[in-house]
């Protein structure tokens, strides 16, 4: 996927296109993150939309549902920033593009079916989310943990 033309307005502009939108996630979560870090955040965002695990099962769904992705939460100061990326984001965008083709093209798995993650360790005044001392951690990548569900419905056949 090419955001290139994309950029030729604010990148809030595109967000009705679910890819713009899951790209502009992916740095709002991890555009300071390892290489890895990037498409393990990808990943979460595309098995949480393939399981439906939060979501209505469409990509704008999964993003933008209530307190999924941090980013996207009304307090939260990067989603202004995020809305009125533009051109002088170019050079992360691109690598978080480049890190969502890998995650959908390539079914890469550097997150070992993570569905959940935070960071770790978490900013300064805010606390570690309730569920990640009930559920299995599976990898630290940068400054992330991911997390399976084990309650979470399998990926559909053929998505494996």
């Amino acid at each position: 996927m090419s955001i290139l033309p994309l950029l030729a307005l604010p990148f809030a502009a595109h967000l009705t296109d679910p890819a713009a939108l899951a790209v502009l996630t992916i740095w709002q979560e991890a555009r300071g993150e390892p290489w890895e870090g990037k498409v393990a955040v990808a990943e979460v965002i595309r098995d949480r939309t393939l399981r439906g695990y939060n979501s209505d099962g469409t990509l704008i769904g999964t993003l933008l549902g209530p307190y999924q992705f941090s980013g996207w939460n009304t307090a939260d100061p990067q989603r202004i920033k995020a809305l009125k990326a533009g051109a002088a984001l170019l050079p992360a965008l691109v690598e978080c593009a480049r890190a969502w083709n890998h995650a959908i093209e390539q079914r890469s798995t550097f997150a070992k079916g993570a569905l959940l993650y935070h960071a770790n360790p978490m900013p300064k005044g805010m606390k570690v989310p309730g569920w990640a001392s009930r559920l299995p951690k599976l990898i630290q990548i940068g400054a992330h943990a991911f997390y399976a569900d084990p309650a979470a419905k399998p990926l559909p056949k053929g998505d494996q």
